[in-house]
């Protein structure tokens, strides 16, 4: 086979692995006791959906394009007072995670309204 041939077949099967690896689901979960409105990120390449979430609700979204992005805001509102919320977090560490296959799922959890955890998940 030649070298060409060789190398063009690597760039195909590696083109098509990335690909693949970089799908996940992504989950908001609301960990904390407060009904939380427009549940979203900003500063994102990835828009999951968030929306309405009531304490213990999650919302999942399935085969999300991961977008390597490292940080971005979490966003929403109090349901009861209307005041706004911006959490900044970071996904430096479920990027690293996905492009070395090791993660699947994203997890952004609220546990306040200035608090917040991103975990990555297999």
């Amino acid at each position: 086979m030649t070298t060409r041939l060789v190398c063009l077949i690597f760039l195909i099967a590696s083109t098509c692995v990335s690909a693949a690896d970089r799908t996940v689901t992504f989950t908001f979960k609301n960990e904390s006791q407060h009904r939380l409105n427009w549940v979203s990120l900003v500063g994102a390449k990835i828009d999951p959906m968030g929306g309405v979430m009531s304490p213990g609700v999650f919302k999942t979204t399935v085969d999300l394009v991961w977008a390597n992005d490292t940080t971005a805001k979490l966003t929403f509102v109090e349901f009861e007072s209307r005041k706004p919320h911006s959490i900044e977090i970071s996904f430096e560490d479920a990027t690293r995670q996905i492009q070395a296959g090791k993660c699947r799922r994203v997890v952004v959890a609220i546990l306040d309204y200035d608090k917040a955890r991103v975990s990555c998940e297999n």
